[in-house]
């Protein structure tokens, strides 16, 4: 029992060093730029229930075509994350809460969303495990591919949404195979997850091939599984979600469009990139595979440093894929590659990392990643694969600890030359040397503690003791100095006494649901 405890309060400590206030507290969420993008339509449709941004966005200051006023981001995240920023004003309703829009628990519970729906994939992802019936190390693997960033930071972007809901899509194929009674069920609600998928990220084509996928890798395949999802429940289910997509479309920008080049305001993207194929197509697949190499060993968050779960899979699928034992395997491999190649493709068009933590383009894989290790779980030598992905997960999951933490860490705020060779704004092509100075950076450390949770609720608990000024002084005097952590001295005082008690619900939430994944993978 001690054990078991002394375990719950490190978890506990861990997730409040981790869970950042400086975007919940101080750099607000202020147009514009993507993380606003997503909270506007959180925002328009939890607060007037439309899609009638006038309220959210100043006009013309984003997307603006066919008289509409629509944020650059889609839709998908705000929809997931909209039911936070709804119980949120009932709670400032609630509470009479006047001060400070930026400390409302408008914005807190928003910011929470992130984690709700970390956990809810953490449980999906022990679903598809069990599915597989392995045995896999599979909560430091998540904590270790990067993810953590945009789920305790990063809250507002889409990475943890598009994993959530293509595990979504994951398991109700599963259920579908394991549930012959419940068929007709699943085979409607399988095209709606699909739309769900596609509305947090446009580009992530590839879903529509991930029920495909999880019916090739069930061990009793037969190709009567096919003929039994595709039946009239799919169909109409397909028709629905085409006619819920068409709506939104025509309700966000106007027009019904499947291009997120036309929603970027940048319609000479497809053309450029069309051409550039087509005219130069060997040179296109030799920068292909250039690009490949960088994106998996660059320093600059190289997958094979910073999000072993995905480098691995992409080897094993290629390895499956070239030495297949029948037409099922080839298929589901093929299917796979096809996936994962479209992804990378996509950041080897941007040559860029996204400007944020990672190549978030391929967070969306981290999915199809479990499950390819699932079903080649006998293929990982466990001294050598599996010692691999233990010690880079655990490197993975503090480099984002030590993201920005110091000159060393930090993107560029002016042009550098990036991993790909192109002078480019928020780069950092020696992250991971970076990395490894700041761990022996005292100035780090403080940086991540001053950034805290951990630090709020330090302050809190002496700030009845001191005046705020004494405060603010005494840790000016010991250098842990910031434009963050000024204003969140001078702020600490609107922030009520329930602001604090609600982030200690979510963290103690937080850290029995991390236990009890804890309690199975011991079991197993």
């Amino acid at each position: 029992m001690k054990n078991k405890n002394f375990i719950f309060f490190i978890v506990l400590i861990v997730f409040l060093i981790f869970l950042k206030s400086d975007f919940r507290i101080i750099n607000d969420l202020q147009c514009c730029n993507d993380d606003f993008d997503y909270f506007a339509h959180a925002s328009t449709i939890a607060e007037d229930f439309d899609f009638d941004y006038s309220n959210q966005l100043p006009d013309k200051s984003r997307y603006y075509r066919n008289n509409k006023n629509a944020p650059f981001g889609f839709v998908g995240t705000g929809l997931l994350s909209s039911p936070f920023i709804l119980l949120g004003n009932f709670v400032d309703n609630l509470s009479k809460f006047e001060g400070n829009s930026q400390l409302s628990f408008n914005k807190l519970l928003y910011s929470f969303s992130s984690i709700f729906y970390f956990l809810l994939s953490l449980l999906l992802l022990r679903k598809i495990q069990q599915f597989y019936k392995v045995k896999f190390n599979y909560l430091l693997y998540f904590l270790g591919s990067g993810i953590t960033y945009y789920v305790f930071e990063r809250f507002s972007m889409t990475p943890i949404y598009e994993v959530f809901t293509i595990l979504c899509l994951i398991h109700l194929t599963q259920q579908f195979i394991n549930n012959p009674q419940s068929r007709k069920l699943y085979s409607f609600l399988i095209p709606l997850s699909i739309l769900f998928s596609i509305l947090v990220r446009w580009t992530n084509l590839y879903v529509f091939l991930v029920p495909i996928i999880v019916l090739l890798s069930y061990k009793d395949f037969k190709p009567d599984l096919f003929k039994k999802l595709f039946n009239i429940y799919f169909f109409i289910s397909s028709v629905l979600s085409f006619l819920i997509f068409i709506f939104l479309s025509k309700q966000i920008y106007g027009v019904l469009t499947f291009s997120p080049s036309y929603v970027y305001m940048v319609d000479e993207f497809d053309t450029l990139l069309s051409d550039s194929i087509l005219k130069n197509f060997f040179n296109f697949i030799l920068e292909f595979l250039k690009d490949f190499i960088i994106i998996n060993f660059s320093q600059e968050f190289g997958l094979f440093w910073f999000s072993p779960i995905i480098f691995i899979s992409i080897f094993l699928i290629i390895y499956r894929f070239i030495f297949y034992k029948n037409s099922k395997n080839f298929l589901l491999y093929f299917f796979l590659l096809i996936s994962y190649l479209q992804n990378f493709f996509i950041v080897s068009i941007w040559n860029s990392t996204a400007s944020s933590y990672g190549f978030r383009y391929l967070f969306s894989l981290i999915p199809l990643s479990f499950l390819v290790i699932f079903i080649n779980n006998e293929l990982l030598n466990k001294k050598l694969t599996l010692g691999y992905l233990k010690y880079f997960s655990i490197f993975a999951f503090i480099s984002t600890l030590f993201f920005d933490s110091t000159q060393f860490t930090t993107l560029s705020l002016e042009p550098v030359l990036n991993s790909f060779g192109y002078e480019k704004v928020y780069s950092q092509p020696k992250y991971l040397e970076g990395v490894v100075k700041s761990i022996f950076e005292f100035e780090a450390y403080k940086k991540i503690l001053a950034t805290s949770f951990l630090f709020l609720f330090i302050i809190e608990l002496f700030i009845n003791q001191f005046k705020i000024e004494l405060l603010y002084k005494y840790v000016f005097e010991i250098s842990i100095q910031n434009s963050d952590l000024s204003d969140l001295l001078y702020k600490i005082d609107e922030l009520s006494v329930a602001y604090f008690i609600m982030t200690l619900i979510i963290a103690l939430i937080f850290s029995i649901q991390i236990l009890k994944h804890l309690s199975v993978e011991n079991k197993s």
